[in-house]
């Protein structure tokens, strides 16, 4: 308090700059230290900011808040040099004055809000200049002070009216700068922003009118050329563009075909031809707040160019959901304004014709892409009516037929785009299997586009469908198969939507009785498998689609051999059928279907056997992840399928090893088998061993053989070997737990016991049956196999 007294005093002994910058001399706020200052004005903003405060609108308080009105009347420049006659080091007052200022805004916010005395008549000069101060803000360069002119604003105007004179008399000097086009800047453009959001209904649709004139005249090319900033007037002709859809409606959209008009100017002047961003993001607010009428607009207008290019980038916008909802919930005037001006339009139709069919297009995807739901709702079922019509037509098929007559960017953008649409109504929830199967069109021809996205939606199928949904695409199928459609379809249905599907529905083992009740597994059984069975057409026509068909068979057989019981027969005379094709995928499919039947059912020893050695013998490279997978399914069911006792299969594997070991690809191949097998061939392993151990110099050391993958699989083997000889010396401590491994061997022969493993080996090795080149005499360096495996 002594240092305020001291302070007042010398102000008084220092003159008058205080009253110069406007202050008054009744309350000596501003002789204090500016951070002073601020702290009083914080004291009086949180004692008139309590709930029930005590504090009343006393004289001392309004000397205080017409002491901060001046404070924020006054000029920034002026004011800071008043202070600067009270107080030392005046450059460190700018920061701090500025912090004054804001606290002074909070006060005047606080008081006009919680002080009820301050709304009798007898105060309305104080009102009036709080509010005064808060509008005068609004055209600030200070952000800061700005928002809290706004937030101060909108809560006076919540308790106090506003009235016209003051109105009229805060904004003559925005309205002043508005009268020349030349004038404008931005900081007066973004004032008159706020203004209009604060004040909407104050203002009439003159200012639109007058805005659209200088918007007009700053466009106009002759008046740009005297400009001395170019960039900033782009700025100013942005800002303009921003006031449109502040501007009180509904009146202001009679503006909208002038502000597309003008838009296009602009993007006639850019490198692209293209309307830039900052104009987009205008348009689009202006847009949102009259979405029937910008529906209306645009739709008429779809089939010139520049308007249906603007339309597309305006729907694009990630801002743009009012205008969107409003054309998703009227269905029926996008049909009227667009497809329906399609119908019985010719293959010859002019370029608009086209062109509109496009932008019809781009129209539904661009509603469609941010809600995938909207084309599966009943509302639109003439779109998606429209959007199949336009799927069939000739012109599109014959416009991406062959690459060669050159294919139109804009056809393939329609094609693609469709495709896309239809994804998106089976996404949300639609059903139609007579649409999933027109999709697979776009396979049977040529094009450059980019079909990912639909292989993978079909994947998906199995996921998305239910099983009663999977049951109708699998009886649709039955239906083209056994009809006119070409083989090339039938193999794309295939490769495409029904393997996919039934793999990953029976993998998951879930409602597959209802997808594949009695009546459809007869109808693929019958209709489409083994009624190809040995036909001309199967083995001698397209591979690809015999392939297809093969890999149908494996699936059921594979995953419901019970239900295939009474069409056992047909299957494999379907299957032996392609045995002698002369393509290796449809040959080893075969052979890949036969593998899985004899594991699912009681076979022949003699076709059991046949199938084994053709398989060992096939080492081309081509085929062999086809005869990996046969071997795979074939070996482990030999025990159950061939009679007891029945090691023929092992004389053939010796056989194969002995008069093959010339060819690297044999044995590699036959190695191979044996690694991934190693309990089947453990005891029988002395009859392999010598020609395993030889072999590592082949495939690891030789340059004609050493490549990586063999150098891998000589480990294999090596690995193989010692779990051999482990799983020997768990054995025998099973049989006699009180023999070491030291004497085990010793032992054996001392109490003239024999080797588990023999019996096999030897009846292997002595045999007489179909191999005469095994059975005939002693396999090749059998008696050194117990010393090669322990070794």
């Amino acid at each position: 308090a002594g240092k305020g007294v001291k302070e007042e005093k010398a102000a008084g002994q220092r003159g008058g700059s205080g009253e110069q910058a406007g202050l008054s001399q009744e309350f000596a706020l501003y002789t204090l230290p500016v951070e002073l200052q601020t702290a009083v004005v914080d004291a009086y903003t949180y004692l008139l900011g309590l709930p029930g405060s005590p504090i009343t609108l006393s004289p001392q308080i309004l000397a205080i808040l017409r002491e901060t009105v001046q404070i924020m009347e006054a000029e920034h420049d002026k004011l800071l040099h008043a202070f600067a006659q009270y107080h030392r080091h005046p450059h460190t007052q700018k920061p701090a004055l500025r912090e004054l200022r804001s606290r002074i805004i909070e006060l005047l916010a606080t008081a006009a809000t919680h002080c009820a005395e301050l709304r009798a008549p007898e105060n309305e000069d104080i009102r009036t200049k709080i509010i005064a101060v808060f509008l005068k803000l609004l055209t600030s360069q200070e952000e800061g002070l700005v928002i809290q002119a706004i937030d101060g604003l909108k809560r006076m105007l919540k308790l106090h009216r506003l009235p016209k004179d003051l109105l009229q008399q805060s904004l003559r000097p925005t309205l002043l700068k508005l009268a020349d086009f030349r004038k404008l800047t931005v900081p007066v453009l973004e004032g008159l922003g706020r203004l209009l959001r604060l004040l909407t209904n104050c203002f009439n649709i003159t200012l639109g009118e007058k805005l659209l004139e200088h918007l007009v005249n700053r466009v106009d090319p002759a008046n740009r050329v005297g400009l001395v900033r170019p960039g900033e007037d782009d700025e100013v002709v942005k800002q303009i563009f921003r006031l449109f859809h502040l501007l009180p409606a509904p009146k202001a959209a009679k503006f909208l075909d002038e502000l597309v008009t003008i838009a296009l100017r602009l993007a006639c002047t850019t490198p692209g031809g293209e309307i830039t961003q900052p104009y987009v993001d205008s348009l689009v607010e202006y847009f949102n707040v009259y979405p029937s009428e910008t529906g209306e607009y645009f739709l008429c207008r779809l089939n010139k160019p520049q308007y249906a290019k603007l339309f597309e980038i305006v729907l694009d916008h990630k801002l743009a959901e009012p205008l969107r909802k409003w054309l998703r919930e009227n269905p029926d005037v996008i049909c009227s304004r667009t497809f329906q001006c399609l119908d019985g339009a010719t293959p010859s139709a002019s370029d608009i014709q086209h062109d509109l069919s496009h932008d019809s297009v781009n129209l539904v995807y661009q509603l469609a892409k941010r809600d995938p739901a909207w084309l599966a709702k009943p509302q639109c079922k003439k779109v998606m009516e429209h959007l199949i019509t336009l799927w069939r037509a000739p012109s599109r098929k014959d416009g991406s037929v062959p690459l060669s007559k050159g294919l139109v960017p804009l056809e393939l953008r329609k094609s693609k785009r469709m495709l896309k649409c239809f994804i998106f109504f089976f996404e949300g929830g639609g059903e139609d299997v007579y649409l999933m199967f027109l999709m697979l069109d776009v396979f049977a021809y040529q094009s450059a586009i980019d079909l990912r996205f639909v292989l993978e939606f079909y994947a998906n199928v199995a996921l998305m469908q239910s099983a009663v949904q999977k049951r109708a695409i699998l009886s649709r199928f039955v239906t083209l198969i056994t009809g006119d459609t070409p083989p090339k379809f039938n193999r794309d249905a295939l490769r495409i939507l029904i393997l996919p599907m039934l793999q990953k529905s029976l993998e998951s083992c879930t409602d597959n009785d209802v997808m594949l009740d009695a009546e459809i597994v007869n109808d693929l059984a019958n209709k489409v498998l083994i009624v190809r069975s040995g036909a001309d057409d199967a083995r001698g026509g397209d591979d690809t689609y015999s392939v297809e068909l093969l890999q149908l068979a494996m699936l059921l057989v594979k995953y419901i051999p019970t239900r295939l019981m009474d069409f056992r027969k047909g299957f494999i005379k379907f299957a032996w059928s392609y045995l002698k094709s002369d393509d290796m995928a449809t040959k080893y499919n075969a052979y890949v279907v036969i593998s899985y039947f004899i594991a699912a059912y009681d076979t022949p020893a003699r076709i059991i056997l046949q199938v084994y050695v053709a398989l060992l013998r096939a080492h081309q490279i081509e085929a062999r992840g086809l005869v990996k997978e046969a071997l795979d399914v074939l070996l482990p069911s030999l025990h159950e399928r061939l009679p007891p006792g029945d090691i023929s299969w092992i004389r053939w594997t010796k056989k194969t090893m002995v008069d093959e070991g010339h060819s690297l690809p044999h044995v590699i191949h036959i190695l191979h088998l044996i690694a991934r097998h190693p309990r089947m061939f453990f005891d029988y392993r002395d009859l392999f061993v010598p020609q395993m151990v030889p072999s590592f110099f082949k495939i690891s050391v030789l340059p004609s053989g050493s490549s990586e993958n063999n150098k891998l699989l000589a480990l294999d083997v090596v690995q193989l070997l010692e779990e051999w000889e482990l799983y020997r010396l768990e054995r025998e401590a099973e049989a006699d737990p009180g023999a070491g491994d030291g004497g085990a061997g010793s032992k054996r022969k001392a109490d003239g016991q024999q080797n588990p493993a023999e019996p096999a080996a030897k009846k292997a090795r002595t045999d007489g049956g179909a191999d005469p080149g095994v059975a005939g005499g002693a396999v090749p360096g059998a008696a050194g196999a117990a010393g090669h495996a322990q070794a």
